[in-house]
């Protein structure tokens, strides 16, 4: 009796097949998986978007209680000491005296465009033109914020525009995320 020996291993047809089923699964996963960095910065836009309209909606009603509703560039101090200024009852677009003590998180001031590559989370400019994006009562500045690795030309921000020169309308805080 002869014994044939079995032979271990994989055919060369079931190889073939193996790697074209591989081929198809990454030419159909991988645009998926690509599309992610620009999806994960759509959603930290949106979640800073809530943060700006939360923290906007505590300011301004804490603004209230002061009675800040018909004056201009009037500073108002928080409990834990921050002082922000609100024009009309409703906070400035500007970083420096309303906006960076009322988020948390770290920011890097950037006027001059270009790449947000600090080593922060987020870039922020307290007199952006979002004109060619939003309309705005009475002004076209705000302050914007870019999510890191995005850079100040993309359509790709968070903003906040309030002008003083619009007195009795509310502010215009909104996202633009069709160039993350």
């Amino acid at each position: 009796m002869h014994y044939r020996k079995q032979a271990n291993g994989f055919t060369l047809i079931e190889l073939i097949i193996v790697i074209v089923i591989l081929g198809i699964l990454s030419a159909v996963a991988l645009p998926k998986f690509v599309n992610f960095s620009s999806d994960a910065r759509a959603a930290t836009l949106s979640g800073l978007l809530g943060a700006v309209k939360s923290a906007n909606s505590m300011a301004v009603s804490y603004a209230q209680l002061k009675r800040v509703e018909d004056k201009l560039n009037q500073d108002v101090t928080f409990p834990d000491g921050s002082v922000v200024r609100f024009d009309y009852g409703q906070l400035e677009h500007s970083w420096e005296t309303a906006w960076q003590y009322l988020l948390e998180g770290t920011f890097t001031l950037k006027t001059s465009g270009g790449l947000c590559d600090a080593p922060t989370d987020w870039c922020v400019d307290s007199d952006f033109n979002i004109g060619a994006d939003v309309t705005v009562a009475g002004s076209s500045s705000a302050v914007v914020f870019w999510p890191k690795g995005t850079n100040t030309s993309d359509n790709c921000y968070v903003y906040y525009a309030y002008s003083a020169s619009s007195r009795g309308n509310e502010p215009s805080i909104g996202e633009i995320n069709t160039g993350c």
